[in-house]
């Protein structure tokens, strides 16, 4: 079912969008623990972690916070995080693709601690392991000085059209597909303020981080401008509102082993930039080889607050 809103509401709406520089979010997903913060420290302008796990546990819960319950998090720790950092590099916009957990615990250079550990997220999507907190060796590998001998790999993956397998209600399952693969079946381009000079395409798409044994699914609702040589990404507030049935199943994942699992979520919020909502995370237990088995059908509402004819309600059962 459509949602309607008043003319009343929009200009209220309007008002606080213009006076506030961010919005307040109202975000229902699973109910999140308390992340143990005698588990975390700051060591030489890293967040530590006394484990792998604790690492990924506190990513887990970070994106499942509201903006506000990020922002009290964060005045626990003084060091600057990825997600607070100006640094325009190349490098540093690399790794700025990553999900909100990440950025919230890597320090501005993609850096951590586990346990006696120095992990290092370098912009190429390997991760570099330095033992001992050696910070002269960390410096060696970044000047290439020393080639590091402990590595790992993470990746931002969209979901790819080409090794998608639907069923007659449309369902899919996906196999990690490749890094350039985009799945493109939710999209709405439209003339902003009815100037085709200014045009503007909604999209709605999933992607997937694989971090070692560690897989969390995401979906993203994008809004995005037409330049001379493609697509980029717009800034107007707009309304963001999501009424969705997720049922996700990651094949040999530590939950997924047991079958599949319900997430509901629930958003009515007024966003400028890419809205990332978590879906599920789970573990890589026993294979090498693992895809998620998707079901998401409801409604995605996405309208520029300025002008109420650039309102998409996006409608499916189901959508993925």
């Amino acid at each position: 079912m459509k949602t309607y809103i008043p003319k009343f509401l929009r200009l209220i709406l309007a008002v606080v969008a213009a006076l506030m520089q961010s919005c307040t979010d109202h975000i229902e997903q699973p109910a999140m623990a308390p992340i143990a913060q005698k588990d975390i420290s700051v060591v030489n302008g890293k967040l530590s972690f006394k484990s792998k796990q604790s690492f990924f546990e506190t990513i887990s819960k970070i994106n499942e916070m509201s903006p506000s319950e990020l922002s009290a998090w964060q005045q626990n720790f003084k060091f600057t995080s990825l997600l607070n950092s100006v640094d325009t590099a190349a490098s540093s916009q690399s790794l700025k693709q990553l999900p909100i957990g990440y950025r919230a615990v890597l320090n501005r250079n993609g850096e951590a601690i586990f346990g006696d550990t120095i992990v290092w997220y370098s912009a190429t999507g390997t991760k570099h392991y330095i033992p001992k907190l050696n910070e002269e060796l960390l410096t060696k590998i970044k000047t290439g000085a020393v080639e590091s001998k402990l590595k790992g790999t993470f990746t931002i993956k969209t979901a790819s059209i080409l090794n998608k397998k639907e069923n007659p209600e449309g369902r899919f399952i996906w196999v990690t597909p490749g890094d350039k693969d985009h799945e493109a079946r939710w999209q709405h381009e439209f003339c902003y303020h009815n100037d085709c000079g200014s045009r503007r395409k909604y999209i709605h798409e999933l992607y997937m981080v694989v971090d070692d044994w560690y897989y969390t699914l995401y979906l993203v609702a994008k809004l995005e401008w037409r330049g001379r040589r493609g697509w980029y990404g717009a800034g107007e507030d707009r309304y963001i509102i999501m009424n969705l049935a997720c049922t996700v199943q990651l094949t040999a994942g530590d939950k997924g082993i047991y079958g599949a699992t319900y997430v509901p979520i629930h958003v009515n919020t007024v966003y400028h930039d890419n809205l990332n909502i978590f879906i599920a995370q789970d573990f890589l237990t026993y294979s090498n080889y693992a895809y998620w088995d998707i079901d998401i059908r409801g409604e995605i509402l996405q309208e520029i607050v300025d002008d109420p004819n650039s309102r998409w309600d996006n409608v499916s059962y189901p959508l993925w």
